[in-house]
């Protein structure tokens, strides 16, 4: 068992959850006497890390390809509410116009977040039972999207657009996965982009962040500040960046330096150095992810870990887009750096997943050698 633990992915992700905890540090403790709500946010992020590890823990140990066999209607319906809760009391959870949380006292979930680890398991249970590689649309792929529609349909209800598309990404690459032929891909994308581009244009708010991405010299609200200060970050930070706690002591401002725009503030600090390091650290997860695809003879292993790492990476790359300024903010997390506790706890329950089904799989190399 300690033989085939995957330490390389559990050293990336404790590398990550470091740097992430030293920005938000920077980002909140450094001259938190001038904003003492940022206090609690660092706090707050070490009491999650624990939980997340615990989530981990507990989900490493779970049987789910026979859990989510067993209770999906059940774990359906709980998913259900719990995406329909923020709608209900929307005026109670309202934060930035949007309606993603179910709020009490000490803490808050994000039910969209979940619904991408109940999306990876569905998904993984369904594809899994498909014993050859011909897909039929009634047969094998309608059910799949009703429910990925109706996940979609209520996060987009709760303004949360950011979740959506990872979510409508996360299909397609899921499609690419499993086989599905190339024009049915295709024929998805086009219809994927048309809804989205209807729904961009539906809201003014969408609209304006649009323009304010197209054009942000002529655009001076605060959408294009955000990506005119990310920018003016990394492009600061140099080579080995200004030092931990440069940008408050500076008197400098990056809207949502420890969730949203977390990559530009450590850039800032840690230097181009410090990016590429984070970057090197997803590698190694997609690489040492990739193994693990490779090396398990079991299809709903295989899956599982195909969608997890996908889902991890999608959201990396989203996350790293906003910030270089290649498309529009979106709200998306960087997994294990930026500041967002669903986001976090999901996270690091992929990676379980990941470390249990490579602790579940002979390599190659050992079945070849057993016979």
């Amino acid at each position: 068992m300690k033989k085939n633990f995957d330490f390389y992915i559990l050293l990336s992700v404790i590398c990550l959850l470091l740097i992430g905890t030293l920005n938000i540090f920077s980002q909140t403790q450094i001259q938190y006497k001038d904003y003492p709500i940022r206090k609690q946010i660092f706090i707050k992020h070490l009491i999650l890390i624990l939980i997340s590890i615990a989530s981990g823990i507990v989900f490493y140990f779970l049987n789910l390809e026979k859990i989510i066999k067993s209770y999906f209607i059940p774990i359906s319906i709980m998913m259900l509410i719990l995406l329909l809760l923020p709608i209900i009391f929307r005026k109670s959870v309202e934060i930035n116009g949007s309606y993603r949380w179910i709020t009490f006292k000490y803490f808050s979930i994000q039910p969209s977040e979940i619904s991408k680890l109940y999306l990876i398991l569905t998904f993984s249970s369904w594809f899994s039972k498909k014993k050859d590689s011909q897909y039929s649309f009634k047969n094998d792929l309608l059910f799949p999207l009703i429910i990925a529609t109706i996940i979609l349909f209520l996060i987009f209800i709760q303004k949360d657009l950011s979740t959506s598309f990872l979510i409508g990404v996360f299909l397609i690459v899921t499609f690419i996965i499993i086989g599905v032929p190339t024009i049915t891909i295709i024929y998805f994308l086009l219809l994927t982009l048309s809804i989205f581009i209807i729904l961009i244009f539906s809201e003014q708010y969408r609209i304006n962040r649009i323009i304010a991405f197209l054009i942000p010299k002529a655009n001076i609200s605060s959408l294009s500040f955000q990506n005119f200060q990310a920018l003016r970050f990394i492009g600061l930070g140099g080579l080995f960046g200004k030092g931990l706690g440069w940008t408050m002591s500076n008197g400098e401002y990056l809207p949502l330096s420890f969730s949203d725009f977390a990559f530009a503030s450590i850039v800032c600090e840690f230097g181009i150095v410090g990016g590429i390091f984070i970057l090197f650290c997803y590698i190694i997860i997609l690489v040492r992810g990739y193994i693990i695809c490779h090396d398990t003879s079991n299809q709903f292993d295989f899956l599982l870990a195909s969608f997890s790492i996908s889902m991890l990476l999608i959201q990396v790359f989203i996350n790293a887009s906003v910030a270089l300024n290649l498309i529009p903010p979106t709200g998306v997390t960087l997994p294990f750096v930026s500041y967002g506790g669903s986001s976090l706890i999901v996270s690091m329950i992929m990676i379980s997943i990941l470390l249990k089904i490579r602790v579940k799989t002979k390599t190659r190399f050992e079945i070849y050698g057993s016979g």
